[in-house]
């Protein structure tokens, strides 16, 4: 799920802290939309992203 996402930008050769940025801002956006849709968290939903 989000850590493949991040496994994914590591290996491709993104620096650490774009890779981490990356990482915070789709997470932000996934808890912002759960906020917005009041919809508890899911990680099976999740796993695709």
């Amino acid at each position: 799920m989000i850590h493949v996402f991040y496994c994914r930008l590591y290996v491709a050769g993104k620096a650490q802290k774009v890779v981490r940025v990356a990482w915070m801002r789709k997470l932000l956006t996934i808890v912002n939309a759960m906020l917005k849709h009041l919809t508890p968290w899911n990680p099976a939903r999740v796993a695709h992203v």
